[in-house]
């Protein structure tokens, strides 16, 4: 009986140790898979990147473009992601000609490890395309799609309020009001309260893109001191409403010259601009606009 007592205990030992060890395997691989996941673009012409019908960049200035942006902001779980390519003629022209279609390139890579890994395998190409069978066009898109994994999963904007349903001129009304409130923080440099209204993204993107508790504290600090270099904050105008988050998402795009597709958030400093991308959603029915992105 004694030697089957301590047989008995030390299978259950084994298996506690096995099973310890095994969960800090689990632990080690959480630590170590943080990928992140970016679209690079080379475009000559005006150009517009969506991910999951959320804006990644618009950029409609004259020259070509080489551009690299992480993507896991619009990710939130894992499965089919949808990626959207718009190419616009260059100025003075009508359409999107040959050699402008022919030029573009997109690539969506994966960084397993985080952008900061430099191991082996630090990178690895999951997709590229080209527009090249597409026909010269005054607007085109390309739009894939493709499957994608990550350690996490955000709730965000996916069970929000379809706001194109709502009352658009009340929705109007509401929108600009939450913007003017945005704009008179950032006038008396309310960073406390500006910061609890974006409490709910910031937290989102810290856990998408898997930033330490260093990191989140250098974007807070460096968020912080911008919002008291501060000089003036432009007026809430020469906008229209977009809806993005296949109709969850709702912003303010200024609508003129150089700044046409900008955030209409805007603020001047000493030496330089900033402009603030704040998008809103309705968690439910009835509630307020909130800032989810």
């Amino acid at each position: 009986m004694i030697l089957i007592g301590l047989l008995i205990f030390n299978i259950a030992s084994c298996q506690k140790k096995e099973n310890d060890t095994q969960k800090k395997i689990i632990n080690i691989n959480k630590m170590t898979y943080q990928p992140i996941y970016t679209l690079k673009i080379s475009v000559a012409n005006p150009y517009e990147t969506y991910v999951n019908d959320m804006p990644l960049e618009i950029d409609y200035q004259a020259g070509s473009t080489n551009n690299e942006l992480p993507i896991n902001n619009y990710i939130l779980k894992s499965g089919i992601q949808e990626i959207k390519i718009v190419l616009l003629p260059d100025e003075g022209k009508k359409i999107v000609d040959r050699l402008g279609i022919n030029y573009v390139a997109v690539k969506i890579y994966k960084y397993p490890r985080g952008l900061d890994y430099t191991g082996e395998n630090r990178v690895e190409l999951i997709k590229e395309i080209n527009l090249r069978d597409l026909k010269e066009s005054p607007l085109l898109v390309k739009t894939f799609q493709i499957d994608i994994d990550v350690p996490y999963n955000l709730q965000g904007w996916s069970e929000s309020v379809d706001l194109k349903k709502e009352n658009q001129k009340e929705l109007n009304n509401e929108l600009v009001n939450k913007f003017n409130e945005f704009r008179d923080l950032l006038k008396i440099h309310d960073v406390k309260s500006f910061l609890s209204k974006t409490e709910k993204s910031e937290k989102d993107l810290n856990e998408a893109l898997f930033l330490s508790q260093e990191e989140i504290k250098s974007d807070l600090n460096d968020l912080s001191a911008d919002i008291k270099n501060i000089i003036d904050v432009y007026p809430i105008e020469n906008y229209e409403i977009k809806f993005y988050g296949n109709g969850r998402i709702i912003t303010l795009l200024r609508i003129d010259g150089k700044l046409k597709g900008t955030s209409v958030l805007r603020t001047d400093k000493a030496d330089y601009n900033t402009t603030y991308n704040l998008y809103f959603h309705r968690p439910k029915p009835g509630s307020q606009l909130e800032v989810i992105r």
